[in-house]
């Protein structure tokens, strides 16, 4: 359907191609494509990962048929089996459910230090945050925080020529522009900049005329004396005009990517290393038992996640690099997570070949051993991911000891052990099995950079 948008008319979704039918300096025309954005991003990156995991597991899938029918075994059944247990195990499906677990808490978070922030969405933005537009008026408070170290720059806009409002930012210290010079290109601009990373604009209004402003940026912000169309437009609402509220919002939301970027990495880590634990142990004729995957897959490892939502924000946030805030994965993240996933393996697979030594007969022992050193792995980097002291990480610990009780039913109780195919270990087992375990925690702590 084709419409008229007439002068003054703002466009917010859609096309619009205008036509200039006028010439001077505030006339122009351009194709505008608004395209509707994701509700929130991180939920939008959590499903594109869902997709990756689809692809991960068909491959591994893949090749557990074929290193079957290279060998010559006909059992489809246990074959089936195993594939099945490594879909459950592995299925992100409380991915995004704890994502909105930890949004929702740092929005709380910020509901008790009179802070609303109205949707999800609002809480990724301020994460990634990189400009804030801020509208100077006659009464504008001038106590903006210094936020360079945490990659934030102000800019002001300013009801007055374009010379005024450069000699107001030499004063201010900060990048001043005319209020009258077309500021919704110039957010335009910084949101497309796809040379080096698109920015998040935050803007900062309390007219009915800042409106067009506020929804073009990625977070709108007003204070609660507003007027009501203001307050329905923005996204984060401040007690008042206090511009100290919007560092304590942004680290809230700093705090909250972090908590679900630690998730995501704790649950690709389980994810990558089970699926090469069973092709290791098919590619080697040793038989591997899916209960046990589905145990530390599908419920160890979220039980160890969820304490990461109660840990509150790091001080120092601020002072971290912006870029850790962009995205999951990053250069870093692709390290950390390769050299977990090599180092759980490695630590897996040295006790298992430590106990087995190729006889027969010690292969329940071995493979018991290596069953309870990945449970422990887990757990050992469950608490190298975490940023506060893990003895005062109350339910991290309480986690943990469930887990460990439950890892000892498993294991010394017949009837369990039974069904999860276990023999009861002794403590000089328990230690080296815990012991190979460590070795995920002190690597974590030699490589991570924050």
């Amino acid at each position: 359907m084709t419409t008229v948008a007439h002068c003054g008319r703002t466009i917010v979704s859609g096309r619009g191609l205008g036509i200039v039918v006028a010439t001077g300096r505030h006339v122009y025309a351009q194709r505008v494509p608004r395209h509707k954005r994701p509700f929130s991003s991180i939920h939008y990156l959590l499903r594109r990962l869902r997709w990756v995991w689809f692809c991960t597991v068909s491959v591994a899938i893949a090749l557990m048929v074929g290193i079957t029918v290279y060998r010559g075994e006909t059992n489809w059944y246990a074959i089936s089996f195993l594939s099945v247990a490594i879909a459950i195990s592995t299925y992100p499906q409380n991915l995004l459910r704890t994502a909105t677990l930890a949004q929702l808490r740092g929005i709380s978070t910020l509901a008790d230090k009179r802070l609303w922030v109205k949707f999800p969405s609002v809480i990724d933005a301020l994460a990634r945050l990189s400009i804030i537009t801020l509208i100077l008026e006659a009464d504008t408070p001038l106590s903006i925080e210094n936020l360079t170290a945490a990659g934030i720059k102000w800019h002001g806009l300013i009801r007055a020529s374009e010379t005024d409002a450069k000699a107001l930012g030499k004063t201010l210290g900060i990048e001043v522009s005319s209020y009258f010079d077309m500021p919704i290109e110039m957010i335009r601009a910084w949101q497309a900049d796809y040379k080096s990373r698109r920015a998040v604009v935050a803007t900062i209004g309390k007219d009915p005329e800042d409106i067009p402003l506020l929804q073009q940026a990625d977070v709108g912000i007003c204070v609660r004396t507003c007027v009501q169309e203001v307050q329905d437009i923005a996204g984060l609402i401040l007690p008042g005009e206090y511009f100290h509220y919007i560092s304590v919002a942004i680290a809230e939301g700093r705090g909250v990517f972090d908590r679900i970027q630690r998730l995501v990495l704790l649950m690709t880590t389980n994810t990558a290393a089970s699926i090469l634990l069973v092709l290791a142990a098919l590619y080697t004729n040793v038989a591997i038992v899916p209960l046990q995957i589905i145990w530390i897959g599908a419920i160890a490892t979220p039980l160890l996640a969820l304490p990461f939502i109660l840990e509150p924000t790091p001080t120092n946030i601020l002072t971290r690099p912006a870029k850790q805030f962009q995205s999951i994965w990053r250069f870093s993240s692709y390290l950390r997570l390769g050299t977990a996933i090599s180092v759980l393996c490695l630590a897996v697979g040295a006790v298992f070949w430590f106990q087995y030594r190729g006889v027969s007969a010690q292969l329940p022992e071995a493979r018991t051993i290596s069953f309870t050193t990945l449970l422990l792995g887990q757990i050992f980097y469950a608490y190298s991911l975490c940023r506060t002291s893990i003895i005062t990480n109350l339910p991290l610990i309480t986690v943990t000891v469930f887990l460990i009780a439950a890892q000892a039913a498993i294991v010394n109780i017949p009837i369990i052990g039974e069904f999860f195919a276990t023999v009861p270990l002794d403590p000089i087992e328990w230690a080296i099995a815990a012991l190979a375990a460590t070795s995920v925690f002190w690597v974590e702590e030699l490589t991570k950079t924050s």
